[in-house]
C-alpha cells in the first residue's frame, strides 16, 4: 500500500482583473490560452512581460502551512514571492505588475539553482 502522497508545494497567484477582465486570458486555466504561462498569455492581449522578480525567504512555517504541507512545525520552508511585470510602458513611473504569486515548499525537498547571464 505504501504511504499516501505528500503535498509538494503550495502556490497562490493573483492577476489584475482590471487588465485581464473580459479578455481571452481572464481565466488562466480556461480558454484558448489556458496554461500557456504568463509571458505568452499576456502577450496575447498586448502586454509584453519583460521582467520577473523573485524574493526568497527561508523560515519556519506557520501552523496552517505546516499542516497544509504535512510537515513538522520546525522544518524550514522556502517562500518565493514572484512578480511578473511589464516595464517601460509609455513613461509610467513604475512597472506594471501583471501577476504575483506566493510559492511555498519545504526547504529539504529542493535544491535551488540559478543561472544568470552577465551582459
Amino acid at each position: 500500500m505504501g504511504n499516501p502522497p505528500q503535498p509538494v508545494t503550495s502556490s497562490l497567484a493573483w492577476e489584475p482583473l482590471a487588465i485581464t477582465g473580459g479578455t481571452d486570458i481572464e481565466l488562466p486555466h480556461e480558454g484558448p490560452h489556458a496554461d500557456k504561462g504568463i509571458v505568452d498569455r499576456f502577450s496575447a492581449i498586448g502586454h509584453e512581460v519583460n521582467q520577473v522578480e523573485e524574493r526568497l525567504d527561508i523560515r519556519t512555517p506557520t501552523a496552517e502551512e505546516a499542516k497544509l504541507l504535512d510537515i513538522p512545525a520546525n522544518r524550514p520552508v522556502v517562500q518565493i514571492t514572484q512578480t511578473f511585470r511589464v516595464a517601460d510602458r509609455f513613461g509610467a513611473e513604475e512597472d506594471l505588475a501583471v501577476e504575483t504569486a506566493d510559492i511555498l515548499f519545504p526547504a529539504d525537498r529542493y535544491e535551488l539553482r540559478y543561472v544568470m547571464e552577465i551582459q
